[in-house]
């Protein structure tokens, strides 16, 4: 078995490191929702419980994508001001983490809109997990 070490990268800048961190994060996560999903097969559905339930592909796809059909159709009426409330609400960011990510919301591919959404899902659930 190896054991894993951080390996310093030489001039990385910090958004390249982040980029680098959330797709470590994106593999990881699918990982885990393949792990749920062949778990769910043998087990049974029911057995895994809410919390683990939510990284079923299916599921997860289903909403990722309403998520963002969501907050696509409060900006493209004109709704700013909801859709800012709907991040703030739904995903539990403080206000200026919101403003910020709806500002720039309108400059994501739909890739990091997925992306954008499923990762602050997947923090919000370990937070309310762990009573934060």
């Amino acid at each position: 078995m190896s054991t894993p070490m951080i390996i310093p990268v030489p001039d990385v800048s910090s958004i390249q490191r982040i980029h680098q961190l959330e797709r470590a994060l994106v593999l990881s996560l699918d990982t885990m929702q393949l792990l749920v999903e062949r778990l769910q097969a043998k087990l049974g559905p029911g057995f895994l419980g809410e919390d683990l339930e939510q990284f079923t592909g299916a599921t997860t796809a289903a909403k990722l994508h309403e998520e963002v059909a969501e907050i696509d159709r409060f900006l493209s009426d004109g709704h700013q001001p909801k859709a800012i409330r709907h991040f703030h609400d739904v995903f539990g960011h403080t206000w200026d983490e919101a403003h910020a990510a709806i500002q720039q919301w309108n400059h994501k591919s739909p890739a990091e809109k997925l992306l954008s959404i499923r990762l602050a899902r997947y923090i919000k659930s370990l937070e309310a997990e762990r009573g934060q």
